[in-house]
């Protein structure tokens, strides 16, 4: 059986959406600050998001997709062509909620054949325990955070890109630089050059 949700990461559509959407760059934090805002590897939450046009299996389907989704993700789907359609997208390992419903609705979009209204968001996935925190990473960031980036000593940078969940990092002298370079050179691969140093350590 055809699955009706594609596992994508962002489109080149979604990740210039996201690059125009950026909002202020907050100041970046150190090592310590950020260990106390960053959340475990524990199953994560998944949030769904009614709509009228999602039947009760649908939510239940919903629901064990997004199980399977690394946070911060989100599933998006066409009003009019339901669920099952190839428009409905997930985007996952993002470091916010809010760039995740955005790159989910804005793929959805792209992948609309049928005209009726835009996409909506129909599932949130979050991690446990979730509450805004200045500093968020992604899951797969957030692992690397726990079990290299805390250990190395002396100067280190930390960068993400909110557009395409891209990251990197960089230790010693210019590590600021060389988190950014790198960062952005992953992140260009998708269309973005928004990174933005998070956590430094000088």
């Amino acid at each position: 059986m055809t699955r009706p949700i594609s596992f994508l990461r962002p489109s080149l559509i979604a990740a210039a959406a996201l690059a125009l959407a950026g909002g202020a760059v907050a100041q970046p934090v150190d090592s310590a600050r950020a260990k106390a805002m960053l959340f475990g590897d524990a199953a994560p939450q998944v949030q769904i998001h009614r709509q009228d046009f999602l039947s009760a299996d649908d939510g239940k389907i919903v629901a064990q997709i997004g199980q399977t989704l690394t946070y911060y993700a989100a599933i998006a789907a066409a009003p009019a062509e339901g669920l099952a359609s190839e428009a409905s997208v997930a985007q996952t390992n993002f470091h916010g909620i809010d760039a995740a419903r955005r790159a989910a609705v804005t793929a959805c979009n792209a992948r609309r054949t049928v005209s009726g209204p835009g996409c909506v968001v129909v599932a949130s996935i979050l991690p446990k325990g979730y509450a805004p925190q200045p500093v968020q990473l992604s899951a797969q960031a957030t692992r690397f955070f726990g079990e290299d980036f805390a250990r190395i000593k002396g100067p280190k940078a930390f960068a993400i890109s909110a557009a395409t969940g891209s990251w990197a990092t960089g230790q010693g002298a210019g590590a600021t630089a060389d988190a950014l370079a790198a960062c952005n050179r992953r992140a260009r691969e998708e269309g973005a050059t928004d990174c933005q140093v998070v956590i430094e350590d000088k």
